[in-house]
């Protein structure tokens, strides 16, 4: 599975389009008491100062270079819910790993979206949307995604900045997490701010098998097994007392899916082929 920003959407944002990207197995459960308070905490004590946010106001210039015009329509997901706080509105109690998105976004002051990687298919766009292209959101009700940043795979539109779509919603019965922190200003803080995700998602949603990395003007390619496949690897390594690492038991060669780039670090070094075209680049891992 490929993950790729297009290039509209990369000039949209004056190159500074980040995808900060976490995949893990986890389990998802209600929120903790321990884990609540925290987030009740985080909301009462974070400043909101929505003109002086750079994450909100880089989001609010891509869209209008994107043309959409009414941004009280089309705010972000990180302003809206900074409007939350502002208007002590508080936050929804969804379940551990929503909760722990929202977390995030709080802190960060950037959009972020979790979606059940076992609902997507194929490799995945972030580009702007298309002439009255739409999708049922949360709520039921559906958004006009014409212009709008989206991720879409082979079945179409899933998630956007702005609020997702309900086919790739995290619920009770998903295993496997794709977590996209959407940052429109550039890389500053976001490889702690994904060290913080993989933290809090251990601690309070029992993830394992974490990959974390980038994607800006590259498209990265990852490949993460399906929760069976995750639990028969663990039951063979246990059996055979087995310490490789986990990146080395995903990417053994008996995998057909396996090619190119495997969970590649958070920030890898490119370098440029002599003999390929300007318009090609190849990864070497450092």
């Amino acid at each position: 599975m490929k993950i790729a920003i297009a290039s509209r959407l990369m000039e949209a944002s004056s190159n500074k389009l980040v995808l900060g990207t976490l995949i893990a197995s986890i389990k998802v459960t209600p929120a903790s008491e321990e884990f609540q308070s925290l987030l009740a905490e985080r909301a009462a004590n974070h400043p909101i100062n929505i003109a002086a946010s750079q994450g909100v106001q880089a989001v609010k210039e891509t869209y209008r270079k994107l043309g959409k015009t009414k941004l009280s329509e089309f705010k972000g997901s990180n302003e809206a819910l900074l409007l939350r706080l502002q208007k002590n509105q508080g936050i929804p109690n969804i379940n551990n790993v929503v909760n722990i998105n929202n977390l995030l976004s709080i802190d960060s002051e950037r959009s972020v979206g979790s979606y059940d990687l076992d609902k997507l298919s194929g490799d995945i766009i972030f580009r702007p949307g298309n002439h009255k292209e739409e999708y049922t959101a949360t709520k039921k009700r559906s958004i006009d995604l014409t212009n709008l940043p989206l991720l879409a795979d082979e079945q179409g539109p899933f998630g956007s900045p702005t609020s997702d779509s309900d086919r790739a919603l995290i619920r009770e019965e998903t295993k496997n997490l794709m977590l996209i922190i959407f940052s429109f200003d550039g890389e500053a803080h976001l490889e702690a701010q994904l060290n913080q995700a993989s933290a809090l998602l251990e601690k309070y949603a029992a993830a394992t098998n974490i990959q974390k990395f980038m994607v800006h003007k590259t498209p990265v390619e990852f490949f993460f097994p399906s929760y069976a496949e995750v639990r028969e690897q663990e039951g063979n390594t246990n059996s055979n007392n087995n310490n490789s690492s986990q990146i080395e038991r995903f990417t053994s060669g008996r995998h057909p899916m396996l090619s190119g780039i495997i969970a590649p670090p958070p920030s890898p070094t490119i370098e440029r082929n002599k003999d390929e075209p300007d318009n090609k680049q190849t990864f070497k891992m450092s």
